[in-house]
């Protein structure tokens, strides 16, 4: 499932896709691959309502929050690295 658009795809149709697009997509976990076969009801694929209360978008909802929360990890640590380089250069550039 590619939880930032919702987009689900049959086991059969992640197959057919090259390395690129699969990185987009997420495996359903286990306890949640009936609702998502149930969902898929034979199709290649289809979409689960974003915000439709259940199962497969509640846990779509809680990994876009963990990305979200990671990409905001990532970017405080680039700041509190460039907070860094640039004390260091004040004082090294300060006058005598």
């Amino acid at each position: 499932m590619q939880t930032s658009t919702n987009h689900l795809i049959s086991p059969d149709a992640f197959a057919d896709l090259d390395e690129t697009q699969r990185r987009k997509y997420t495996p359903v976990p286990e306890h949640l691959r009936s609702a998502a076969l149930r969902k898929l009801a034979g199709r290649r694929e289809t979409y689960v309502a974003r915000h439709s209360g259940g199962q497969l978008s509640k846990w779509a909802a809680e990994e876009r929050r963990q990305q979200r929360k990671a990409a905001k990890a990532r970017k405080a640590k680039i700041a509190k690295s460039r907070q860094r380089m640039a004390k260091a250069s004040r004082r090294q550039n300060r006058p005598r």
